[in-house]
């Protein structure tokens, strides 16, 4: 009796299964590349980062067709806040740059002021054509509201941070999400209200829960 009650309750499960992934569709690029980072403005238009390498692809038509452009050096983050407007962080030798393009990638400005030395960095964040926020590996962020003519003091946040993933929500939300930078690889949240001016870090209490992705439907539901 217990076999068929736990078959009729596996069902459902199994179909729904079935269900959602038929709503994916494998999206493959012209070669193989490891990407982490991507960047969509609406449907139709995005950008996917190959960090480590030299290199972003771009599409405008949801993915059914890609093109590369390439850099002189390595790409470390790409972020775009509209289909024209965009920026990507730049690794030359362990010396930093920012480039900004307002044409949807075709041409680069190459930013004159210097990205600050100050480690590894790991993410970058711009919520609009001017404001923009560098954060470091190890809890270090630094921000710009004229498009990275200058930049701030570095400010440390929520101790040794390391960001996997950014989200701005509206409303001056910003939150970034990661591991607390500890071998116990604890999973951590750290978010600031303010447009950066302050923040605050939620580590979870599991050893090796490391966070890779985070969504947020509002500036307090998320997943």
């Amino acid at each position: 009796m217990r076999k068929i009650v736990l078959s009729t309750l596996l069902l459902p499960l199994l179909l729904c299964t079935n269900s959602v992934q038929a709503q994916w569709t494998d999206i493959s690029l012209p070669y193989i590349w490891y990407l982490d980072q991507a960047s969509f403005t609406d449907d139709n238009h995005g950008f996917a980062a190959a960090t480590y390498y030299n290199k972003i692809f771009r599409t405008i038509n949801g993915g059914a067709a890609w093109d590369s452009i390439m850099f002189n050096g390595t790409v470390i983050s790409v972020d775009f806040i509209s289909n024209d407007t965009g920026f990507v962080l730049i690794d030359s030798s362990n010396t930093y740059s920012l480039k900004t393009t307002f044409n949807n990638g075709n041409s680069w400005i190459n930013n004159p002021a210097p990205v600050p030395g100050f480690g590894y960095y790991q993410n970058m964040r711009f919520t609009g054509s001017t404001t923009g926020l560098l954060f470091t590996n190890d809890g270090i962020i630094f921000s710009t509201t004229n498009g990275g003519q200058n930049w701030s003091s570095p400010l440390p946040i929520g101790g040794y941070t390391v960001p996997t993933d950014r989200e701005y929500t509206g409303s001056d939300t910003i939150i970034f999400t990661g591991w607390d930078g500890t071998f116990a690889y604890k999973g951590a949240v750290t978010r600031s209200d303010d447009a950066g001016v302050t923040w605050q870090t939620y580590a979870h209490d599991s050893s090796y829960s490391s966070f890779s992705g985070t969504h947020f439907l509002s500036g307090k539901n998320g997943y």
